[in-house]
């Protein structure tokens, strides 16, 4: 629910959906975990990941798709914003590769982080519907 909150200002209901499936993904780190595997834990809460995710979401789906990519990095921060939320304390690695230690976020933290992913949606279903009214006058 957290992400459906943040990609209502898509104003596409089915990239509101998206937005409310993108931050459950995020979770299988845990998995990865889980197996055994060695990793930095809860690397998907990073910056770092944010931007391995717009690379990939550009190779797979072009730059045709931009709120695809927008709610792709809202994500993380949706995620973050509800496990805030749900501890009360939560520890990040936001920067990790570059500086390995976590960032401590609590309280009203969360709100923040919901903003910021409503936000980044907003902006880029803004400049998308900018980019389908100029393609319409032409």
């Amino acid at each position: 629910m957290w992400g459906i909150a943040a990609g209502i200002v898509s104003f596409s209901f089915r990239y509101a959906i998206i937005s409310g499936l993108f931050p459950i993904i995020l979770d299988f780190d845990h998995l990865i975990q889980f197996l055994g595997v060695e990793m930095i834990p809860r690397m998907a809460h990073s910056i770092t990941f944010g931007i391995i995710i717009i690379c990939v979401m550009v190779v797979l789906f072009g730059r045709n798709d931009l709120r695809l990519i927008g709610i792709s990095v809202a994500a993380i921060f949706s995620h973050m914003s509800f496990d805030i939320f749900l501890g009360g304390v939560t520890k990040f690695p936001i920067f990790v590769p570059i500086v390995s230690q976590n960032f401590i976020f609590s309280g009203t933290d969360w709100i923040l982080f919901e903003f910021l992913a409503a936000a980044i949606i907003f902006v880029v279903s803004i400049i998308f519907f900018k980019k389908q009214k100029i393609k319409n006058i032409n």
